[in-house]
């Protein structure tokens, strides 16, 4: 992020969040803007980069007005938020993957949420589990993602459950895709041609995953 005079820098630690900044004269600073803060994912603003939003492992969302600086919650108390996305399309729309497995959305930058409930609902979601936390075996949403091209195509990684998939924003969601058990930590979409056509690229974090050009196959194992 660049603000006015400076570039800064957020991390998650584990403890919160550490904080650089650099000045227009290269020189650092470092703070740490939540202390004791369990912050396990960030998503900044699209349109207005000093507005960040955290995941926290308990306290649901934050959200940061000055890149990072001061945090204020914005919703979802007391819930375990793994993964963030908004919507490329309308900054307003705010999608949050909590532990157990569920997803929640935001059409007013975080105000206020609404379960999907449709993701209770998806086919042999029974068997995900989580070996990550134990001895809490529960899964969760590890990871998510909105298609560039199509606002209503939301990806979501299962720790542990492979991705899943809707084409209605989230109201109804596919089975997982053959080939992707395994627990993702990134899902994110490009854009790319196959014979004159433009589609969606889907890359997943790791495990290594690839995606040949087939509508709904989204990954094959092993790797070439």
């Amino acid at each position: 992020m660049t603000s006015m005079n400076a570039t800064v820098l957020l991390v998650t630690t584990g403890h919160g969040i550490a904080r650089a900044e650099v000045n227009k004269i290269g020189e650092w600073s470092v703070s740490a803007p939540l202390p004791n803060k369990d912050v396990r994912c960030m998503v900044r603003d699209p349109q207005d980069e000093r507005k960040v939003f955290a995941g926290t492992q308990g306290e649901g969302v934050l959200c940061s007005y000055d890149f990072g600086a001061t945090w204020q919650p914005a919703g979802l108390p007391g819930q375990v938020v793994k993964a963030l996305a908004i919507s490329p399309h309308d900054p307003g729309t705010i999608f949050a993957g909590v532990k157990p497995a569920g997803l929640h959305v935001s059409q007013d930058a975080g105000k206020t949420w609404t379960e999907l409930a449709g993701f209770q609902r998806i086919p042999n979601r029974w068997w995900w589990f989580s070996p990550a936390e134990p001895p809490d075996w529960r899964p969760y949403v590890m990871a998510l993602t909105v298609s560039p091209t199509n606002p209503n195509v939301i990806l979501a990684g299962i720790e542990l459950g492979g991705v899943v998939r809707s084409e209605d924003g989230g109201l109804t969601w596919s089975p997982q895709s053959s080939g992707t058990t395994e627990g993702l930590t990134s899902v994110c979409f490009g854009n790319g041609l196959t014979g004159g056509v433009k589609v969606d690229i889907i890359e997943a974090g790791f495990p290594a995953a690839s995606n040949p050009p087939i509508p709904r196959q989204f990954w094959q194992f092993p790797l070439p």
